[in-house]
């Protein structure tokens, strides 16, 4: 059964009753429950945002919560920032919104006179300088690119607990081997001189900020008790991201209480390279053996044909331990019929990217406007083709090119920003496309060596890979298309062969495209 849809009048506020009227079936299981641990698999496109909006609401507007004492976490400012808009419009703004980040930093920054004394150290969000100063120190003439690779390890090192004494053990263990072509034992010393260089410098960086907060809470019991006393409901979306370092902090935040509500989907695990890990939520019911649990299955957003796909895709899908992964859903469609997935492979590299702008000019011909369509791709090295293909027609175009950290720090390039109110056909790693959703998508450059990346060796790696597929095919709503490239260009004999995610499913009759030159 499809939820009701009640409008309010302007400035109007719902009664709980009429919250849940607007919700489907499983949503409503979800927000009833407000006691207690929770834990909601939601699959793509199955209305998780809305499902964990509305519980708080209804917790507020039914008197069960006090607003003030709930703390609803995400991880990125954009996503905190729609959570925030849409409790107001619920009536339930006094809810605190936040990232990890951005909470533990508060706190930090409230208790900071009274733990430590003195002044705060800036807040540096880049680590290159520091980076670069460490490997001085050491004797290690580094260039941007490997300090931009160390930069990353450092920070896996710390949202993943490891310390420098135990970082080679664990790198090896994580298959983290030789990162940037320095050795593990090497980088272990650069961890430790990042530290001292971080410290006389009289900065902290943001993963600092999350390990002071629980270092506060675990030296101080009058902090502990504080913020305990403040923040009773917890309520995590995209539970599957949490690192552990995150996850020590919400359980020092939680203390003894059960309170706590997660959201995750294990199948959009994609950050696992940034030290995030799906295990909290798949075995989120052996630390919570009395938890609620709720599977959100109905997919609002994409067609049977594009949810049939993605269910295939997954299907296979496994967790470290080799068996099937858990923590996921299958999905149902509740869109009407809508067209074929489509299938193409191309000669060559730009054959290719020439393709998809024609069709893209064709489907702009039929009505749909550029920002309705993405071009989706493994890594952003790509997009400077497919900007071209369709720079040549004159369409308009905005390249996404976003990577967020795990303590909610960000990096933007690319012609737009996450805020942005794109005007033309988004050019996006699958990366940076997660959370999103297109009219239209083409999954580009759905060949092995690409989908899985030729870097993925291990098969965690090779599953993380799968995900990311999963992760394309599911943002998009009525037509999805899905192309490879036999070859990098014109004349090489290397012929690639289509994705090992997606070749099962390749229909034997899909078009097969001339040389660019021919067009």
């Amino acid at each position: 059964m499809n939820a009701k849809r009640y409008v309010a009048s302007p400035g109007a506020e719902l009664s709980a009753a009429q919250l849940l009227d607007e919700l489907d079936e499983q949503q409503r299981e979800v927000a009833q429950h407000q006691h207690g641990a929770l834990c909601v698999l939601a699959g793509a496109g199955t209305g998780k945002t809305r499902a964990i909006t509305y519980r708080i609401a209804y917790g507020v507007r039914s008197g069960q919560v006090n607003p003030e004492n709930v703390l609803a976490l995400t991880f990125t400012q954009k996503a905190a920032a729609e959570m925030k808009t849409r409790l107001e419009s619920l009536g339930a703004g006094q809810v605190e919104a936040r990232t990890f980040h951005s909470a533990a930093l508060a706190q930090v920054r409230y208790f900071w006179p009274q733990v430590m004394g003195g002044t705060m150290p800036n807040l540096t969000g880049l680590k290159a300088t520091l980076v670069t100063a460490a490997g001085t120190r050491l004797g290690m003439d580094l260039g941007k690119v490997q300090v931009r690779a160390l930069a990353g390890e450092i920070e896996w090192a710390k949202v993943s607990l490891v310390d420098p004494p135990h970082y080679a053990a664990a790198a090896r263990a994580a298959g983290r081997e030789a990162v940037a072509d320095v050795s593990t034992e090497r980088v272990a010393q650069l961890l430790d001189a990042y530290e001292d260089v971080k410290i006389e410098a009289g900065q902290l960086d943001f993963e600092d900020i999350l390990l002071l907060c629980a270092g506060m809470m675990d030296e101080r019991e009058d902090v502990a008790r504080a913020i305990r006393n403040h923040y009773r409901y917890f309520v995590v979306d995209e539970y599957q991201d949490v690192s552990p370092l995150q996850n020590y902090l919400l359980m020092s935040w939680l203390g003894r209480r059960r309170d706590l509500a997660v959201v995750g989907d294990a199948a959009q695990t994609i950050y696992s390279f940034a030290g995030a890990t799906p295990e909290y939520l798949t075995e989120f019911t052996q630390t919570y053996p009395e938890a609620k649990v709720v599977e959100l299955i109905r997919d609002y957003r994409s067609t049977p044909q594009i949810v049939d796909l993605a269910n295939q895709v997954l299907a296979q899908a496994k967790g470290a331990d080799g068996k099937p992964l858990g923590g996921t859903v299958r999905l149902v469609s509740q869109r009407e019929t809508g067209p074929a997935v489509s299938w193409f492979a191309a000669p060559d590299d730009e054959t290719e990217a020439k393709e998809i702008a024609r069709r893209i000019q064709a489907l702009l011909t039929e009505g749909l406007k550029p920002c309705q369509i993405a071009v989706l791709f493994r890594t952003n090295a790509q997009a400077a083709l497919f900007g071209v293909a369709l720079g040549a027609k004159r369409i308009p175009f905005v390249i996404k090119d976003r990577v967020t950290n795990l303590a909610g720090a960000t990096a933007e390039g690319g012609t737009g920003t996450e805020d942005d109110e794109p005007g033309g056909v988004t050019l996006a790693s699958l990366h940076s496309a997660k959370g999103l959703e297109w009219e239209v998508v083409f999954l580009a450059g759905a060949s092995e060596g690409w989908l899985p990346i030729s870097l993925a060796k291990t098969a965690a790696a090779i599953e993380e890979e799968r995900r990311l597929c999963y992760v394309g095919v599911t943002r998009a709503r009525s037509r999805l298309i899905v192309s490879f490239a036999k070859a990098r260009r014109d004349g090489a004999s290397q012929e690639r062969e289509a994705s090992r995610f997606l070749a099962p499913f390749w229909p034997r009759r899909s078009a097969t495209l001339r040389r660019s030159s021919r067009h």
